[in-house]
């Protein structure tokens, strides 16, 4: 697994080496290595918690830049801090199961 950071947007992509790499967030070609190793279950599992990491990270920073409430979404019902937050919830339940995710050989205890 060949993980690159982008050069554009800042953020980083795993890949494996038969995959020509660009970056998932803003298309860009313009990347950096910034590590290699071997595709193993645990390096795949170590990979998922990054990723679910970020992606908590960039919720997060996506909440603090909400626009305050407009009548306008008030008078339609729909309030964007609910709505991020309920998602920032759902999201937080998925890293926690990634983040207990236990990666051993089977027939192994």
């Amino acid at each position: 697994m060949i993980v690159y950071r982008c050069g554009l947007c800042g953020q980083d992509c795993g890949y494996t080496e038969n995959e020509k790499p660009r970056c998932r967030f803003c298309d860009s070609e313009v990347l950096t290595v910034v590590s290699k190793q071997r595709l193993t279950p645990e390096a795949i599992a170590e990979r998922l918690k990054k990723v679910t990491d970020n992606m908590m990270e960039n919720l997060t920073k996506a909440y603090e830049q909400l626009p305050p409430m407009t009548d306008s979404m008030a008078a339609e019902d729909k309030d964007p801090e609910i709505e991020m937050l309920r998602l920032m919830a759902t999201a937080k339940r998925l890293r926690d199961k990634v983040h207990e995710l236990k990666v051993g050989k089977k027939g192994k205890g």
